[in-house]
């Protein structure tokens, strides 16, 4: 009785093995690569993930795009991969489908290439601009958002690239509005669009987008632009003593407007000169720190485009706390555009002294006056703000 309760359990144990081996488990072998149409410099779908739809039977792509995917019943399968790629800003998904891969018991079935583009419901709002520049008969320029560029002509033309935030370039409506006049629109071909305009303001605020519709499209640029020649001024600052420590020694520059009498000096470093509401035109006066820490050192004053007017340059020389009675001699280097000019006071000037140093006129011409004279001037005597 044993033996043959041996013998019927060995072969429940036979008929079990071949039972597994009966059941029809195959595999999925296929390639993901990326659409040719989507630009994407050295791309490579490593560690795409592939999975059968309706399944948790999953696989991830090696180096060169392959997959295989293990323990596939018989049956029909969609098949799915999805990556994503990221920039600076964001990440996007790219997926694909391939559809009806039968697979039979026991076999390896070879599937076709899995093409991925970008993932369905891909909208403008994750597309952007770029490259944008005005174009005028002589020279272009870059502008970002909110930047102030000035040009030599009303009449330019703006260009630029559309594409995703993962670099593919796209064909879309690109809309253009010059103040708040009439929305002009052109459209991209592989990315790339130029459009003509005609400024007629002297100031004009230039906005661009993608789409109809800016409220719910990603607004890349809204620049300010004036059309006027570049006027620009920079002014150093700098000065030598009989004294052995002139650590200590506070000289300032003062850049008077003759035409509003207003002064940009350390009190007023940034007054708003010209156009208003605009900020190319306004000076901004730098005090440098010297070796101590202290920012009674070396100054410089910058203005990108200087208004039309009259400019009076003068130095003063506020404080020595060192040595109150040392004797030093500031110097001046004056840039208009790519000329300059040096200035030298034309003595040793003490605490006090109010060196005027030039005159000049925007726009710039070589009517300057050198008046190179040294007065006194106290400090309760100094331009208020």
């Amino acid at each position: 009785m044993k033996r043959i309760i041996f013998l019927f359990s060995i072969l429940i144990v036979f008929y079990s093995c071949n039972k597994e081996e009966i059941i029809p488990i195959g595999a999925i072998e296929g390639k993901v690569r990326l659409d040719p149409e989507i630009d994407i410099n050295n791309y490579v779908p490593y560690l795409a993930t592939v999975w059968l739809e309706g399944t948790n039977i999953t696989a991830q792509t090696d180096s060169s795009g392959n997959y295989k995917l293990v323990n596939v019943p018989k049956g029909d399968y969609n098949i799915k991969a999805q990556d994503y790629i990221c920039d600076y800003w964001s990440c996007e998904y790219i997926e694909g489908k391939v559809f009806n891969v039968k697979v039979k018991g026991g076999e390896t079935k070879d599937a076709p290439t899995i093409t991925m583009t970008w993932y369905s419901g891909q909208s403008d709002y994750n597309a952007y601009l770029y490259n944008l520049k005005l174009q005028d008969e002589n020279n272009s320029y870059s502008f970002n958002s909110y930047e102030e560029v000035v040009i030599h002509s009303n009449n330019v033309s703006v260009t630029g690239y559309a594409r995703y935030t993962n670099n593919s370039y796209i064909d879309t409506l690109i809309s253009i509005q010059v103040n708040d006049g009439d929305i002009q629109q052109t459209n991209s071909s592989k990315g790339w669009f130029t459009h003509d305009l005609t400024l007629t303001e002297t100031k004009n605020e230039i906005e661009v987008w993608i789409g109809e519709n800016q409220e719910t499209s990603h607004l890349y640029s809204s620049a300010f632009i004036y059309v006027g020649e570049i006027q620009r001024v920079q002014i150093n600052l700098d000065w030598s003593s009989d004294s052995y420590d002139v650590s200590a020694g506070d000289f300032d520059i003062h850049l008077i407007n003759n035409n509003t009498n207003d002064s940009c000096w350390y009190n007023n470093p940034n007054p708003d000169w010209g156009i208003q509401d605009m900020d190319y035109d306004n000076p901004y006066l730098y005090d440098d720190i010297n070796m101590y820490g202290y920012s009674y050192a070396e100054e410089s004053l910058y203005i990108n485009s200087t208004a039309e007017g009259s400019y009076t340059l003068n130095v003063h020389y506020f404080s020595n706390r060192e040595d109150p009675l040392a004797l030093v001699t500031p110097s001046v280097t004056l840039y208009l555009n790519s000329a300059y000019y040096n200035y030298t006071a034309p003595g040793a000037m003490s605490v006090g002294d109010y060196w005027t140093v030039t005159v000049f006129n925007s726009p710039f011409d070589n009517k300057m006056t050198t008046e190179s004279k040294i007065s006194y001037l106290s400090p309760a005597k100094l331009p208020k703000k």
